[in-house]
C-alpha cells in the first residue's frame, strides 16, 4: 500500500509539537487529561488524512494497525482514569500495551502489512504510551525529574530536528538503540511492582541511557554519521 511520506511526515511534526506542550501542561497542572485528550484527537486525524488509503485493506485500516489505534485508546483510558484507578491495575493496562505492541508488528510483517504509515503509527503510540507511564510515575511516587526526561524526551527531540533537519532525515536502526529501549520499558514498569531502592536505581539507570541514546541519534542527525 502506497502512502505520501511527505503527508505523514507533516502530520508527525505537528503531532510531535503538540504532544509535547500537553506533556509539559500535564506536568504542570499533575493532570494527564490534556495528554490523553490531544493525542486522540491527533491520531484521529492521522487516520481521516489517510482514511482513502486505509479503505483499500480489508478490514478497514487492516488488523496491524487497528490493535496499534487499540492501544492508543486504552493509554487515552489510563489518562482519564487513572487517579481513580488502583496503580496495579494501571500496571496491568500498561503491559497490555507493550505485549500488543509486539503482536502489531507480528502481524503487519506476517501479512505483509507494513508500511511508513504503520510505522509512525506505532512509533507515535509507543512515545504516547512512554510519556504517559513516565508521568504517573513520577506524580506517585516522586522520583526524579530524569524519569520525566528520559520519557519525554521523543517529544523535544523530535522537535528540535525540525531545525535542523526539517526531521526528514532517517537514522539507521541500531540494536543497542532497541536493547536500551526495551531496558526502559522494563524499568518503567518494574517501578509500579517494587519502589525497592534496586528498582529505583534500575529505573534510574536505564533513564540515563535512553538520554544517551537519544544524544548519540541527534549527534548522527546533526553530523550524519
Amino acid at each position: 500500500m502506497s502512502f505520501e511520506i511527505q503527508k505523514i511526515l507533516n502530520w508527525n511534526k505537528a503531532h510531535v509539537t503538540l504532544m509535547l506542550i500537553a506533556s509539559l501542561i500535564s506536568v504542570y497542572t499533575s493532570s494527564i487529561i490534556v495528554l490523553g485528550a490531544v493525542s486522540l484527537v491527533s491520531f484521529a486525524a492521522y487516520i481521516y488524512m489517510f482514511s482513502a488509503e486505509l479503505s483499500n485493506y480489508s478490514p478497514f485500516a487492516g488488523y496491524a494497525n487497528w490493535i496499534t489505534l487499540f492501544r492508543v485508546i486504552i493509554i487515552s483510558f489510563i489518562c482519564v482514569f487513572w487517579q481513580q484507578l488502583a496503580l496495579s491495575t494501571v500496571l496491568l493496562i500498561s503491559v497490555i500495551g507493550v505485549l500488543l505492541d509486539w503482536l502489531d508488528g507480528f502481524l503487519a510483517r506476517k501479512l505483509n502489512l507494513t508500511s511508513e504509515f504503520g510505522l509512525y503509527l506505532d512509533m507515535e503510540a509507543d512515545a504516547f504510551l512512554v510519556s504517559v507511564v513516565s508521568i504517573i510515575l513520577w506524580i506517585s511516587y516522586d522520583f526524579h525529574w530524569i524519569i520525566l526526561l528520559s520519557g519525554l524526551l521523543r517529544y523535544p527531540y523530535a522537535v528540535l530536528l525540525l531545525f535542523i533537519n526539517g526531521g526528514n532525515k532517517k537514522e539507521p536502526k541500531r540494536f543497542y538503540a532497541s536493547f536500551i529501549t526495551g531496558f526502559f520499558y522494563i524499568s518503567l514498569l518494574l517501578a509500579f511492582l517494587s519502589q525497592s531502592t534496586l528498582a529505583e536505581y534500575i529505573l534510574y539507570s536505564s533513564s540515563i541511557l535512553i538520554i544517551l541514546s537519544f544524544s548519540r541519534s541527534l549527534y548522527f542527525q546533526i553530523a550524519g554519521n
